[in-house]
């Protein structure tokens, strides 16, 4: 039902229904943060895509803030497990961090204090051979990436 939701949510995003695509984005991150407290290994991934999507309807009402905080939330949920295991969660990562950095350029601010060490550590990763062709068709190239933290990275 979750992965039904955020497909409506997109739907409706790129129909430029945005004011509707926001609740079903909102009940898809809400079942599947349900679901990740009862079983975090199994539905963590799905809430930070669910958390994703919920940040790109936000960003098309204009709620960058709250974006923002959505975009935070998902680096946060998936961060330590793709840390652990990089390989299968290396696409679905690059996109809601290239994401959150991104957001947070336009409102020209850093990552909260508490991010910079993930990000830092979950680029590094990213920016590896081994992961470089997972997000390497993204836009924003590893320098932009790098370049918010200035000397922190």
């Amino acid at each position: 039902m979750g992965t039904s939701l955020n497909s409506l949510a997109n739907r409706l995003s790129d129909l430029g229904r945005l004011e509707e695509s926001l609740a079903p984005a909102q009940e898809a991150t809400e079942l599947y943060r349900e679901l990740a407290a009862a079983e975090p290994d199994a539905f963590r991934p799905d809430l930070a895509m669910s958390l994703n999507v919920l940040a790109s309807c936000l960003e098309s009402l204009s709620r960058l803030d709250d974006a923002v905080q959505s975009d935070a939330e998902a680096v946060r949920v998936l961060g330590p497990m793709f840390l652990s295991a990089p390989a299968p969660f290396a696409k679905l990562m690059a996109t809601i961090v290239f994401g959150y950095i991104r957001r947070l350029k336009t409102l020209n601010r850093e990552p909260q204090p508490d991010m910079v060490d993930l990000l830092a550590r979950i680029l590094a990763v990213l920016n590896s051979d081994t992961h470089r062709a997972d997000w390497a068709a993204n836009s924003l190239s590893d320098s932009i990436a790098f370049s918010i933290f200035g000397s922190n990275s």
